[in-house]
């Protein structure tokens, strides 16, 4: 993220919070959580875990603001996207 930046390189960062609401607008579903973000780490995986052992990405990080934070959420088209960029 961007308040840790430093002379020595960038480092990976990881933090954890809850999913405090969710809406869906046409095809997007969002996600409001409570994890610690800052500017910078917009396009983060957010990832969810039911057994603290597997996980699975549910979301990307989308923007921060002092009421909550948002993620976009993974819908089929979206991993179909992703599918097709990773195999580009």
């Amino acid at each position: 993220p961007a308040d840790t930046a430093s002379k020595y390189g960038v480092t990976m960062w990881h933090s954890f919070g809850n999913l405090v609401d969710c809406a869906s607008f046409d095809s997007y579903l969002t996600y409001k959580h409570n994890a610690d973000v800052f500017q910078g780490q917009s396009g983060s995986p957010n990832f969810y875990s039911p057994d603290g052992i597997n996980f699975y990405i549910v979301g990307i990080q989308s923007t921060e603001s002092d009421d909550g934070n948002y993620s976009v959420g993974i819908t089929p088209a979206s991993f179909a996207d992703i599918q097709t960029w990773s195999a580009q």
